[in-house]
């Protein structure tokens, strides 16, 4: 390729030639290739034939993508269209609070058209307002909501109750949005109320009636002692004198038959039968009604371990000698009878031949155990309720709570299997009352007498103090007499 080269100076050389240009050219050489040459006819048919066919994938690929362009816009209207009318409350919160978006389940939900609900900030339509503040906090720190428990005011004025799940949509670590789902429990939440009243009228009534049935347990015990008083009182005053005169009268009859050996013989076998009957009531009018507890629960309880040694059980007892009780007869009347049933507890259930009572106070309370080594059971607690497949054993320490509970106390059982069991019968000092001066005065029982041998004729002196007149037609009941007695 030529060009002109005008700002170089002509060189000294021969003379050009006549038809010469008077400029000089310089040759340059071009670094791109030289232009191709002419094709033939094949070639440019390949060509062309190429060209064709990559315009026809060309326009394949546009449909496809056309397509799925169609495609996407297609299910971006339905997740739309999904969410819009989802039966769920949703709803889209900006960073500072404001409302982006929200469906129409949550605008039906609290009443508000659209313009009067999206855009305004979430915390205007939330009665607490420390709670969307929290909310938002917790949002802003990443954490996800859960059944977050919150109320929401109506455009009506109403309250909802509502339980939200919400997190936040980061981009490249800047909060865009929070995602919230709020799951109205208003209809729940009255049924809760309702019910929780409902539980509390029906926990009213318990409490009534547990208050009711200790109350009868109270009066229930009440009334046995009454009743054993009395019957205790009938056999003494009625059966047991009837019986002792008797005796008395065989007792002459005996000595007037003394010259007829098979006469005295046949009232000899009577006074037998006679002296078993008069033991027999004492034993009744002392199990009814133990005078024994006149002196005291302590001597009560020495009283009951003796008398326990019939049903071969040796009762072993720990009660200091300086202890000192003021109960009143109710009182010490329930410990007595309470601690009976645990020992006959132990007697039919324990398979042992060794309990305890031990008696102690402090400065709140006085304490009464009974306590066995026995075969112990798995179950130890005191039924609170009573069920129709219960055991009277079971109904006996239910009926000791009730009563001790009556009176302010309290009663505890612990048991392990093969280890025993341990009641514990508990009365608040504040309960204690004053021991009168003339149950205070009492002398002190005679607990054994020396029993002499049948038979052998005993002359005692006896004060015979009566207040019927019936014995002697006199109202004083005082005698003294000489009575030989036979045994």
């Amino acid at each position: 390729m030529y060009t002109k080269n005008p700002t170089q100076s002509p060189e000294p050389g021969p003379e050009a030639p006549p038809n010469s240009s008077r400029h000089s050219v310089s040759v340059i050489s071009t670094a791109g290739p030289l232009a191709p040459a002419p094709l033939d006819e094949g070639e440019t048919a390949t060509i062309l034939a190429a060209l064709h066919q990559k315009t026809a994938a060309l326009e394949v690929e546009a449909a496809r993508r056309q397509e799925l362009e169609h495609h996407l816009r297609q299910r971006d209207a339905e997740l739309a269209d999904f969410l819009e009318n989802a039966v769920e409350c949703l709803h889209q919160v900006g960073p500072d609070g404001t409302i982006m978006w929200a469906n129409k389940a949550e605008l039906a939900l609290l009443g508000y058209d659209d313009h009067e609900y999206i855009g305004r900030n979430i915390a205007a339509f939330h009665t607490d307002q420390e709670a969307i503040a929290d909310i938002l906090r917790r949002l802003l720190r990443g954490e996800t909501l859960h059944n977050h428990p919150a109320q929401l005011r109506c455009k009506d004025g109403s309250i909802k109750d509502v339980l939200i799940h919400s997190n936040v949509r980061w981009d490249d670590g800047a909060f865009s949005y929070t995602r919230c789902f709020t799951r109205d429990i208003s209809e729940r939440k009255r049924w809760e109320t309702e019910l929780d009243r409902r539980v509390e009228d029906r926990t009213r009534e318990l409490v009534e009636s547990r208050g009711k049935l200790r109350k009868l347990a109270a009066e229930l015990s009440l009334a046995e002692g009454r009743v054993r008083k009395t019957l205790a009182g009938e056999l003494h005053d009625y059966l047991a004198q009837l019986l002792i005169v008797t005796r008395l009268k065989l007792g002459q009859a005996t000595q007037e038959a003394m010259a007829y050996p098979k006469l005295q013989q046949l009232l000899e076998g009577a006074d037998g039968v006679l002296d078993e009957a008069i033991t027999y009531t004492r034993s009744l009018m002392a199990e009814l009604n133990p005078p024994i507890l006149g002196f005291g629960l302590p001597m009560g309880l020495k009283w009951l371990a003796e008398k326990f040694k019939t049903h071969h059980i040796e009762v072993e007892l720990d009660i200091p000698e300086a202890l000192e009780l003021q109960l009143s007869e109710n009182q010490s009347g329930l410990l007595f009878q309470c601690t009976r049933e645990l020992l006959m507890n132990v007697v039919k259930h324990a398979k042992t031949d060794r309990a305890m009572i031990s008696l102690t106070r402090d400065a709140e309370s006085l304490s009464l155990h009974v306590s066995d080594k026995g075969k112990g059971f798995g179950a130890a607690t005191v039924p609170t309720t009573l069920t129709t497949d219960q055991s009277l054993t079971q109904f006996g320490l239910f009926s000791i709570r009730e009563r001790m509970e009556a009176l302010g106390g309290r009663f505890e059982v612990r048991s392990t299997p093969n280890q025993g069991t341990r009641a514990s019968l508990f009365l608040p000092l504040g309960e204690l009352e004053t021991v009168s001066p003339i149950q205070a005065s009492r002398p002190m029982p005679i607990m054994h007498a020396e029993i002499q041998p049948r038979g052998a004729a005993v002359t005692l002196r006896v004060l015979l103090v009566e207040d019927h007149a019936q014995w002697c037609g006199r109202a004083c009941g005082v005698c003294w007499k000489v009575i030989p007695i036979y045994r």
